[in-house]
């Protein structure tokens, strides 16, 4: 049975990944139609932000913004809801009829791909939305990737970026970069303790879509990592007994790779930071 509340942008708080700093959730107001590029496998931003979505939903990335949740008019969904929503610059209360959050298997019904699409939306039948709020309804919808003027293929571009990154981190020069700057982090730790984790890699990408200069913007930060973990729960009065939420001392380097591509998916720009160690406790639980 469908029912009416106040969908305005609240969301479960999470524990944090270790390795990842503490964020605060950007909004710009959004005017009634923008283009941006649809996203999913956004867990690693939305945990930074202390954010969580359900598995499997798809979000709305434009200019430095965090990714917004958004909903789907759903009519025939048994799971669709009615709700309100906060419109306008003003803020105000709007029922849509019917609707769910964005998923990956709503996209594909869309004749999406599933992973990153260039679009241009209706932002809550045209009214728009205010700065600081996190969703909106997507009342319609354009996919724009191969579509004149915009001939890129943004799933290939993104794969693009991440594959130059790989092979970038495993030349030569950049490996031995690698394992200095780790070595130099944990010195002092793998003088105390000689139980030393085996050595792991996180890979985080952030796609998106810088809308004055309409160029696909591409951020792959890498870390790769080493740690002293104690055993047991050990997190939040012992009540998370994850493999993933763990207690001691990580220490490792991280590295960030920039990619943008033009609307015709040529790749125009690239440039990387500094090799740069780091040594982190794992106790932000509290």
């Amino acid at each position: 049975m469908s029912f009416t509340f106040l969908c305005i942008g609240l969301m479960f708080i999470v524990p944090m990944h270790p390795h990842q700093p503490i964020g605060s959730p950007h909004f710009s107001a959004l005017p009634g139609k923008v283009i941006g590029i649809l996203v999913s496998n956004t867990d690693a931003q939305l945990s930074a932000e202390r954010r969580h979505v359900p598995p499997g939903s798809v979000l709305f990335s434009r200019d430095d913004d965090s990714v917004r949740v958004i909903f789907l008019h759903s009519p025939n969904d048994p799971e669709a809801d009615d709700l309100l929503f906060l419109v306008g610059g003003l803020k105000e209360e709007k029922k849509f009829v019917k609707v769910r959050m964005a998923s990956q298997e709503s996209m594909k019904a869309a004749g999406l791909p599933n992973d990153f699409a260039l679009v241009e939306v209706e932002v809550n039948g045209g009214a728009g939305v205010a700065s600081g709020i996190d969703r909106f309804v997507m009342t319609s919808l354009r996919k724009l990737d191969g579509v004149t003027p915009y001939s890129i293929n943004v799933s290939k571009s993104v794969a693009n970026a991440v594959k130059k990154a790989t092979k970038r981190l495993a030349e030569n020069e950049n490996t031995q970069a690698v394992n200095n700057a780790i070595q130099l982090a944990g010195k002092d730790i793998k003088a105390q303790d000689s139980t030393i984790s085996n050595r792991e890699e996180n890979v985080e990408t952030r796609v998106k879509w810088q809308s004055e200069l309409n160029i696909l913007q591409v951020i792959v930060t890498t870390r790769i990592f080493e740690g002293v973990y104690g055993k047991g729960k050990g997190t939040i009065n012992n009540k998370y007994d994850s493999p993933s939420m763990r207690t001691g001392v990580q220490y490792g380097v991280v590295v960030t790779s920039n990619y943008e591509f033009n609307q015709q998916g040529e790749m125009i720009k690239e440039n990387h930071t500094q090799f740069k160690p780091y040594t982190q406790k794992l106790d932000l639980f509290k």
